[in-house]
Formats: C-alpha cells, structure tokens, sequence
C-alpha cells in the first residue's frame, strides 16, 4: 500500500489513499509494551519500522507492506528511535538512545537493505555529546539532522533541546543549536527540512514550564533563529514539510492540544486551523503523486487535506492507537497481463474491455494508465482508446477501452494487457473482455 502509518502503541496501518484504513498483523502486537517509532521506505517497495517489545530492540522489515519479519539490530542497551532512507547514500539509518548517564547516550545505524545494519557513529559522555538522537531528516543538499534531548539538567533531570548535523553520511556529527531559554526542555520533537536547504525545528515535550511553543528556523544549516510569529500555545508535537495543493511551499505544525498551522516559509505562521479530529497531531506527510496531506496523531486520529488549510477526518481501525509517523511511498509502474489467452472462433477486428479502477492518485486515462489487446496471443498488443462510463462505490470506476485489431497480425488467441505509468497507481478490481 502506498501510506503506512505507526503507532506508539504497536499497531501498523495501511491505505491505498489515505482515507481507507486496514489494520495490519505486527510482529510486536503481542508483546506487553510494543512501542512502534520510526518508518522509512526507499521508495522502491522496501519499508522498515523501529520498535520496541518486552525485552526486543528491533527493526521490522516489509517489502509489500502487509507481511512484516522482526530483525534484531543487536541493539541491548539502548532504545531503538527514529527511521530515515537517505537518498544521498541509498542507505536507511536508525537511530538508538538511552537515558540517565552511561557513557554511550546515543547511536547511528545505517543499512542499504534493512537487514544487515552497520554502527556508523556513537554519542559519547566522554567526548562530550551527551545527546539522545531522537529524531532524523536529510535537506537533500547531502547533510543529515538529528534533534534530541542533551545534556541533562541537575534540577529537573531533563535535557536542553539539540540539533546536531552530520556532513559525512553520518561518520561525524556537529551540535549546530542548543536551546538555553529554559532548563526545563525535554528534546526536540520534530524536524523537517526543504529540499533546499531550509530546516525547522519544532520543540516539545517540556516539563515545566507548561508551554513549550518554540519553533526555530535555519536557512544556512548553522545560525538558528527562533520564530515567535506563530500561534501555538501548548507544546509542540509535529511538523511536516511539503505543498499546497498549487506547487506553493507549506509548513505545518501540531501541538499537543490539538492545535494546528500552517505557514509558507516556516517562519510567519497563520491563524490556527480547524482540527477535525480534536486531538493531538503527531505527524504530516504530503504526497505529490496523490496531492494530498495525511495527518496522524493520538487517540486514532487521521485526517486528509488537499492544500494543508482544509481538514477531513478519517476513520481509524485502531480507535485508541497513538500514531507516530506516518509516510507515503508512490505506487511502482506495473504491467498486468492475462495469465492464458481466449481462443475466438473468427479472426477479431476489435476488442471492447471494461475495466473496474480505482485511482490511487491524479491519473490521466491514455497516459499514466493504458488498456490494450492482442489476437495473437501477446506477439502484438495495440493500444485502445479508454473512456469513463460509470462510478461504483468505494471511488471506483468502470472504464471501457476500444481496441481495433486490423493492425495486428491474423490470429484469434485473445489477451488483454494493463500498464501503470509515470508512478501514479491504480487498483484493477476486475476485467472482461469482448470481440467482434
């Protein structure tokens, strides 16, 4: 499925459009403390989660999906945390941490294939990086981000708010912001970043004071500003990078009573949004290839928007889960064949197909899906012409595609074909075929 979403309290779920839900088996379900936290894809059908159980410290593995196999990351002192793809270095990276004061605060792990991973840098006490990485993004300029908590406070035993950036596909790590308004700052909760270098940090989870409504901006990777034109006044709990619905930058954010915004620059945020759901946003993600944003958070909230301005609520299968992270992936190519041809009994000079599909993202009939048919047993297929004759329930569509055969060599061995094209997917739910 193209959007997978996690829980912290263990349950995966998937949909093909952000609006219809399926629970799916997690390996950790069962354990008395599953803790789902981190979610990556390449891109090209490979998906890991980081999680704990009662006494695991793994890595999930799924390549459809729906079937998920628990790896150990040899992890057994420190929490496995976030989940990255780095496009960069064609490599996942995981990170780990630990509380308290032992002398390795936190860990780096990189893997090209989800399986065998590689300890690529440790926060050490005694080099003075006493930093939990907590969260991870990339700015696609080849530079990696971690926010955490630091080092910890003697009053409260918390830690100041960090950002730490990696130049070198994670071998060396350099703290780029300390936030010092406040002893009282737990970590920093989220990060996101352009593809051009622009990185926000939203910060939360504080203890005391009750309001930690910080966001800090950067536009050179280094100097941070901190932005006060915002509306939030509770702690941060999300932020999310992507479009408007018109090509337009957009920001959003969450805050852990319910609140939300949104802001083209991540600098000067608008008025507060209505929240469909009324509860707490974890994370957002918007799809290009779906134009849409899904939004996910605690107490089974999920809601779509089309621009990041207009909200709808979605219905959940898991009604208590607290979602974590949610990630879309856009739907591989694919090519669909009949498995045995149809013998005619004449030689056909037409075929007239009618398919049931659903779009799983904005497709333009003739270009991104194409229907064609074969009388001679798949030597040639030729291309027909597609058209919209009627709406099902459930989004889905009958589409009637006429092939005119008169190019093709003789024969009467009937077959169809369906492509998928320029990564916008499609359901096929069913197909019959005639010829005259």
């Amino acid at each position: 499925m193209p959007w997978v979403a996690i829980a912290f309290t263990g349950e995966i779920i998937t949909s093909p459009d952000g609006v219809d839900w399926t629970k799916q088996v997690s390996p950790l379900e069962d354990e008395d403390f599953p803790n789902l936290r981190g979610l990556a894809t390449d891109g090209n059908g490979t998906w890991i989660i980081s999680g704990v159980g009662d006494g695991i410290n793994g890595i999930m593995r799924s390549t459809d999906t729906i079937n998920w196999s628990l790896g150990q990351l040899n992890e057994t002192d420190l929490t496995p945390q976030t989940a990255l793809w780095f496009p960069d270095e064609s490599a996942f990276y995981v990170t780990t941490s630990r509380t308290g004061d032992p002398e390795v605060r936190g860990r780096v792990h990189k893997s090209s294939d989800g399986i065998t991973w590689t300890t690529v840098f440790e926060f050490l006490k005694s080099n003075d990086q006493r930093f939990e990485p907590l969260s991870l993004c990339h700015d696609g300029l080849g530079n990696l981000f971690s926010a955490g908590q630091g080092e910890l406070d003697s009053q409260s035993g918390f830690g100041h708010a960090l950002v730490y950036r990696s130049s070198d596909a994670g071998v060396s790590w350099t703290g780029v912001l300390v936030h010092l308004d406040t002893p009282f700052i737990r970590c920093g909760s989220d990060l996101a970043a352009t593809t051009g270098g622009a990185i926000n940090l939203a910060v939360g989870n504080s203890v005391s004071p009750a309001a930690a409504d910080w966001i800090y901006s950067s536009g050179d990777l280094a100097s941070w500003t901190k932005q006060t034109d915002h509306p939030f006044t509770s702690l941060m709990t999300g932020l999310g990078f992507g479009e408007d619905g018109s090509g337009n930058d957009r920001w959003l954010g969450g805050s852990i009573t319910a609140q939300m915004a949104n802001s083209s620059n991540g600098q000067q945020w608008g008025s507060l949004l209505t929240n469909p759901t009324g509860k707490a946003p974890r994370a957002f993600h918007w799809s290009s290839e779906q134009v849409q944003w899904v939004m996910v958070g605690a107490g089974g909230a999920i809601a779509t928007s089309p621009d990041g301005q207009t909200w709808t609520q979605q219905t959940s299968p898991v009604t208590d889960g607290n979602y974590f992270a949610v990630v879309f992936a856009a739907a591989a190519n694919m090519v669909l064949v009949s498995a045995g041809q149809c013998p005619a009994r004449f030689v056909p000079t037409i075929a007239i197909l009618f398919v049931v599909q659903k779009d799983l993202a904005a497709v333009v009939l003739g270009v991104d899906l194409k229907i064609s048919a074969s009388r001679n047993n798949g030597v040639t297929f030729t291309e027909g012409t597609i058209v919209d004759v009627g709406t099902l329930t459930g989004g889905r569509r009958i589409l009637k595609a006429t092939v005119l055969l008169s190019g093709q060599s003789s024969g009467s061995a009937m077959r169809w074909k369906i492509e998928t094209l320029n990564l916008k997917g499609s359901e096929i739910h069913s197909v019959e075929m005639f010829w005259g």
